[in-house]
C-alpha cells in the first residue's frame, strides 16, 4: 500500500561530468537518439552541457497506485551563441 513515504536528496555542486550525464541519458526512453535529448548527442553536445553558466540534472520517482513513474529534469543556461559582435539572438535559434 502507500505508505506515504518521501525521500529527498541533493548533491549541491556535484559538476555535471561523464560519469553523472551518462547513466541520465540512458534512463530516457530514447535515449540520446530523440527529442531534446537529441541535443546531447555526441561529443559537442555533451561539450555543451559543461560549458553552461547554470546547470541542474533531476530525477523524480514515484509509485502512483502501485505504477512507477520516473520524471527527468534538465535545466540549463547557455550563453548565447557567437555570430559576431553586438549580433541577437533569439530562443528558437538554440
Amino acid at each position: 500500500g502507500d505508505t506515504g513515504e518521501l525521500r529527498y536528496g541533493v548533491l549541491p555542486r556535484e559538476a555535471v561530468c561523464v560519469e553523472n550525464l551518462t547513466p541520465w541519458i540512458k534512463l530516457l526512453p530514447c535515449r540520446d537518439h530523440a527529442g531534446v535529448a537529441a541535443l546531447l548527442a555526441g561529443e559537442a553536445g555533451r561539450r555543451a552541457v559543461y560549458r553552461a553558466s547554470y546547470h541542474s540534472l533531476g530525477i523524480s520517482i514515484s509509485a502512483i497506485g502501485g505504477v512507477a513513474r520516473l520524471v527527468q529534469t534538465l535545466q540549463l543556461v547557455l550563453p548565447p551563441s557567437a555570430r559576431g559582435a553586438g549580433a541577437g539572438w533569439r530562443l528558437s535559434e538554440i
